[in-house]
């Protein structure tokens, strides 16, 4: 796995975008009363002024843009390396399996042994009670 480095001293990092993902979250899930009165204001005043050209962006939304990308990406990762831990657990589970089974089964010494005598082969099979049913 590789780790993309930024040289750009002006682009967000990683921490940066966390505290600012975290800030967002807590304003969304408690909001503050007088800060949405605050904000019901600057909406009034938004309405009245005149809309801006798309040339002028907000260097708040356009950082708030960001780490929603950044967020979607990290997402979007976190996904994919779900997916490969559950295909590696499930091929680790069927290795698993097949060792148990392996080492339940007689050896190949043991089984000429009882193919000589009725009485061992009859053991044998009640010992082992899996692989008996698969013979």
């Amino acid at each position: 796995m590789t780790t993309e480095t930024n040289t750009d001293p002006n682009a967000i990092q990683p921490d940066d975008m966390q505290a600012a993902w975290d800030a967002e979250l807590a304003l969304r899930n408690n909001p503050d009363p007088t800060q949405v009165a605050s904000d019901e204001a600057e909406v009034k005043t938004a309405t009245e002024t005149p809309a801006t050209t798309k040339t002028e962006v907000d260097p708040v939304e356009a950082r708030f843009a960001a780490v929603e990308a950044a967020n979607q990406r990290l997402q979007e990762q976190l996904t994919r390396e779900q997916g490969r831990t559950s295909a590696l657990q499930k091929k680790l589970d069927t290795g698993l399996a097949a060792a148990k089974t392996a080492a339940e089964a007689p050896t190949k010494a043991a089984q000429e042994a009882a193919i000589e005598d009725p009485e061992e082969w009859k053991q044998l099979q009640a010992d082992f009670p899996e692989w008996a049913s698969a013979v």
